[in-house]
């Protein structure tokens, strides 16, 4: 990690080197790095999400049975837990949708979260509701939750 030379502080190196820490045994996983990188290159469309979620860590575990260590992995385990219970997924918005809008806001993602057995800290739930939230419009349409689950 020296070796890049990246003009970084002490604490972002530490932050950078715990994020692509994937297996938490403390080695720099360098090619997740290089990808995450070319990702972001100039003249490229950007996501509105700032970090991979193939590679961003949870805080901590995400609930009493949750195996998920990364975004990726909760919102694998969430599909696969909507899919289970819902059948579909529209029927799983809907569940989600408490005010029955046709958007999910921050409040009813988070509540939502909870009765799944869910307790993410809160950067972990932001993180969350960033990837889901791909039209930045600070709450989450049927299409936005289906791409983002359709597309794990």
């Amino acid at each position: 990690m020296y070796k890049m030379k990246l003009p970084l502080s002490g604490p972002q190196r530490t932050e950078l080197c715990n994020l692509f820490d994937l297996r938490a045994n403390g080695w720099f996983h360098y090619i997740s790095f290089l990808q995450a990188i070319k990702k972001h290159t100039p003249g490229e469309h950007i996501s509105p999400c700032v970090f991979d979620i193939h590679t961003k860590r949870l805080h901590r575990k995400a609930g009493p049975t949750s195996q998920a260590l990364t975004v990726f992995d909760f919102l694998l385990e969430l599909k696969t837990l909507l899919l289970k219970k819902h059948k579909t997924l529209r029927s799983s918005f809907k569940i989600f949708d408490l005010n029955r809008s046709g958007y999910v806001e921050e409040t009813e993602l988070r509540t939502s979260l909870g009765q799944l057995g869910y307790a993410l800290s809160d950067q972990d739930f932001l993180d969350i509701l960033q990837v889901f939230d791909r039209s930045q419009a600070q709450r989450v349409s049927f299409d936005d939750f289906k791409t983002t689950l359709l597309t794990l």
